[in-house]
């Protein structure tokens, strides 16, 4: 079968809850006001991994992003924990795809800290990395260093592949203990360098990742909705 967004859960804490189900890609990223822990993840149930390149630490504006996938392990609601240092800024966020290999699923990543803010199309870049296969789930996570702001901060980015920003996956102000943060996602159907990029509505300093996740043997290379 194709690659699909099943659906997705967001919060301004270091907890977040979800239904999953028996097989699919789980990818779950938190964003917080420190530059310089590693934060670590459990949920009891499941087995998670950090991409290649999570963390990424931007200690000039204190602000961290880390990026972990798991492939669930049963059918059931999960509650993920993230661990890690203190700080009046967190944001987490959990996602859910179909269409994945079994094992094995990250196909690399990267990340940037203290990205230059620009309002310019697709200036905000997340960091350039090759796929090791064709087919592969790109997903693109982006902080904002500076300020809480407004769910039209992040666009999604068109180049050089046409991503897809999942509201149910990105947190907007909602009060102090709140940080401002996109996810995006693609599929690009050859490997070769990509480097996810989003559009800025406001020029804010940023740190983001960028990761890509095998597909399963045969399946075809599109992104389609199943559910809100």
């Amino acid at each position: 079968m194709a690659w699909a967004f099943v659906d997705a859960a967001a919060t301004s804490t270091k907890t977040v809850t979800k239904s999953v189900t028996t097989g699919n890609l789980l990818v779950c990223g938190f964003a917080c006001g420190d530059g310089t822990s590693t934060p670590t993840i459990s949920d009891g149930i499941n087995s998670w991994t950090a991409v290649g390149a999570s963390p990424i630490k931007d200690t000039t504006n204190a602000a961290g992003v880390s990026l972990w996938w798991a492939v669930a392990a049963t059918t059931t609601s999960i509650t993920i924990t993230i661990t890690a240092t203190a700080t009046t800024f967190n944001g987490t966020w959990v996602a859910e795809y179909s269409g994945n290999a079994g094992a094995s699923l990250d196909a690399g990543s990267a990340g940037l800290a203290n990205i230059a803010g620009s309002t310019g199309a697709d200036a905000m870049k997340t960091g350039a990395f090759t796929p090791s296969v064709d087919g592969c789930l790109i997903i693109s996570f982006i902080n904002d260093d500076n300020n809480a702001r407004s769910s039209t901060q992040y666009t999604a980015g068109t180049n050089p592949v046409v991503f897809t920003k999942r509201a149910t996956a990105s947190k907007d102000p909602a009060g102090a203990s709140d940080t401002t943060y996109a996810v995006e996602d693609a599929v690009q159907v050859t490997a070769a360098s990509i480097n996810p990029s989003w559009t800025e509505a406001v020029a804010d300093v940023a740190v983001g990742i960028g990761a890509a996740f095998k597909p399963s043997t045969g399946t075809t290379n599109q992104l389609m909705w199943v559910k809100a």
